[in-house]
């Protein structure tokens, strides 16, 4: 027991290098993951991180993000049925690389298929991490180790691969959305339905009658108004007539 909790004392050390953000992916779900780099190799004595590649696990779906001052290059593995898929993702420096002070964070979009990837399970990404300052190729670090610490032979296991603990991420199931209808019934105060909708055509039939008479009403004055033009436009013109040695003019 003592042993064990050494053992995953140690794997908590070492596994806080390298990390993958968030540590949770929902299955089916586009989620948009990070490769947290903190610091340099060799616990950050190597000056700079000048490179670092990523492998996908098999039968995810992935698509690397650009990182500015760093190509983007990918490496296919073949199935035994013949596919491709993505295998190793590679973001190599074209400026020097960031110092090892600085965080630096290289993106992934994936998809975890339900088929394959099973609510609850821990999907692990190898990491490699390459600095510049030791040997030809400069310093490197693996974070490669994929055993699952659940028993004391898979404790055994992180000691036996090669590199440190590679970063996980946990897939988690689909969160269930709960819609609710409102399904109250509202009643008319002081009456039943029946009484509310007897009353609104009361109403409805007095706004059509008051209608019609406004538009009797209206044809009735324009009919009137119209006579009279007539009744003006067929009178005689008025002529002059003599009373009292005045001219008059005659009335029609």
């Amino acid at each position: 027991m003592i042993r064990a909790l050494l053992i995953l004392s140690a794997i908590a050390a070492v596994s806080a290098h390298i990390t993958m953000f968030p540590t949770t992916a929902v299955v089916g779900q586009r989620t948009y993951v990070y490769a947290q780099v903190p610091h340099s190799c060799d616990e950050g004595n190597a000056p700079n991180t000048i490179g670092l590649a990523v492998r996908i696990p098999t039968n995810l779906t992935a698509q690397p993000m650009t990182v500015p001052g760093y190509n983007l290059t990918r490496s296919f593995r073949t199935l035994s049925n013949g596919h491709q898929q993505l295998d190793w993702v590679t973001w190599t420096s074209t400026t020097g690389g960031f110092p090892t002070w600085q965080l630096t964070v290289f993106p992934i979009s994936v998809t975890f298929p339900a088929a394959y990837y099973p609510a609850g399970r821990k999907v692990w990404f190898q990491i490699l991490q390459y600095c510049d300052g030791v040997g030809a190729d400069g310093t490197q670090s693996n974070w490669t180790a994929v055993a699952n610490p659940t028993t004391a032979d898979d404790l055994d296991l992180y000691f036996a691969s090669v590199g440190e603990v590679a970063p996980g991420i946990t897939v988690t199931a689909a969160q269930t959305v709960t819609t609710y209808v409102n399904t109250t019934t509202y009643q008319v105060v002081g009456g039943d339905s029946d009484d509310w909708t007897q009353d609104s055509t009361i109403a409805v039939i007095a706004l059509i009658l008051a209608a019609l008479s406004w538009v009797a009403w209206f044809y009735t004055w324009c009919n009137t108004d119209n006579k009279k033009k007539k009744d003006l436009a067929a009178a005689p013109p008025a002529t002059p007539s003599v009373a009292g040695g005045s001219f008059v003019a005659a009335q029609p």
